[in-house]
């Protein structure tokens, strides 16, 4: 019984299927359309992207963003159930977005109505795992640099001193050295990649801002050093990737 394969390649603006047989192969050409070129609108690359970046995120606060709320909803259409309200994973994405927009339009006072917006419903998505709070505190970090707000910088500073607090100070008798890593959260006593990666280079960045701050008996740049000794020590595998987690989650 003759055996056939099918196998599919798909190439820029060409969809190619072949069909092998034991003595011959025949090859079907089918035109899947080609790759338009970019119109001819005399805008360089960058401001092309930039117009459609605007028009994906207009469409996005439509769907996605509530005002009377002042939250993101996870669903569009509507859809009313327990998981309606974004999770700050989500919340962060937005803020991220509208942020970089706003970095690559200083004029346009929409974008940074709508970036005030999200920044002061971010209060309300302080999350109770410390990596969430690390990606906010990047971002209050960059909205800081983008607007100049130093009440942005504030927020930033404070929210690292709370992830902090997840160091793990106590002492390893075998070695007289602390044991070291940020826990998972107040909650957990799990240390993970996630929970001690995301917060370095956002202190690297305040070591630069405020040099000589001391935070919980530490500078920034100290603790960088010590988040990521622990991290290189403790996830990096023989492999050179990195693992998830070490410990259990909860008592």
């Amino acid at each position: 019984i003759m055996k056939k394969k099918l196998a599919k390649v798909l190439t820029a603006g060409v969809m190619t299927f072949c069909m092998v047989g034991c003595s011959s192969t025949t090859t079907e050409v089918i035109k899947a359309g080609t790759i338009l070129e970019n119109p001819k609108d005399n805008l360089t690359s960058a401001e092309r992207n930039n117009l459609r970046s605007k028009v994906i995120a207009d469409q996005m606060w439509k769907n996605y963003y509530d005002e009377e709320l002042n939250g993101a909803i996870n669903y569009y259409p509507y859809k009313d159930d327990t998981e309606e309200i974004a999770s700050v994973w989500h919340f962060t994405s937005i803020l991220s977005l509208y942020i970089k927009l706003v970095k690559n339009n200083p004029n346009d006072a929409e974008l940074k109505r709508k970036l005030n917006t999200v920044l002061e419903a971010s209060s309300g998505y302080m999350a109770d795992v410390y990596d969430d709070n690390m990606w906010i505190a990047r971002e209050f970090l960059n909205a800081y640099e983008t607007l100049n707000d130093e009440s942005l910088l504030t927020k930033c500073e404070e929210t690292i001193e709370y992830c902090l607090t997840g160091w793990d100070s106590s002492i390893n008798s075998d070695t007289g050295a602390e044991w070291g890593g940020i826990y998972w959260g107040p909650d957990y006593l799990s240390k993970h990649a996630c929970s001690n990666g995301p917060i370095i280079s956002t202190l690297v960045r305040l070591s630069k801002i405020n040099p000589d701050k001391v935070v919980n008996g530490r500078t920034y740049l100290q603790w960088a050093k010590d988040v990521y000794d622990f991290g290189l020590k403790t996830f990096k595998m023989s492999n050179d990737l990195y693992g998830d987690m070490i410990g259990t989650e909860k008592s």
